[in-house]
């Protein structure tokens, strides 16, 4: 089983518009933008008056060095971006929830190693913001007796 750091964002696009989404890749090093974004997602998720604003923020800062998933994905979205075509995207972080919306591939580039890629998103439509659902968790069993 991997494990994802807490800074690690989960990207995954709908690239035929039937509302099926396939993994694109993980932001691995999100941009500095982007990781004070989801600070401030996490200090304001609860307030109904700034939660839109921090989502929107964050959407519009969808940028960082990441690994995709496999040659086809990669193919993909240099034929999108090539076409300035914007696909449904839903960015996933890890804990806290994920956010949906439009967005055009704007950058997408080989980074330092070979699997590696510095990928930018722009916002492209209103973002939406689901939180992800607390998982219960059972109390430890005790053993032995008492």
């Amino acid at each position: 089983m991997t494990s994802r750091r807490a800074s690690e964002l989960i990207l995954a696009a709908d690239f035929s518009g039937s509302g099926t989404f396939s993994a694109v890749g993980v932001v691995r090093e999100p941009s500095f933008a982007l990781s004070v974004a989801v600070k401030d997602l996490l200090a304001h998720r609860e307030d109904p008056e700034l939660k839109p604003v921090v989502v929107h923020v964050l959407a519009t800062r969808v940028a960082g060095v990441c690994s995709i998933a496999c040659p086809s994905i990669w193919r993909a979205l240099t034929d999108c971006m090539a076409a300035r075509l914007a696909f449904e995207w839903k960015i996933t972080i890890p804990a806290i929830g994920s956010v949906c919306a439009l967005f055009l591939v704007t950058r997408l580039e080989k980074a330092g190693q070979p699997d590696l890629f510095n990928l930018a998103l722009q916002l492209a439509s209103r973002p939406s913001f689901d939180a992800a659902q607390p998982q219960a968790v059972a109390p430890p069993r005790r053993f032995g007796i008492f």
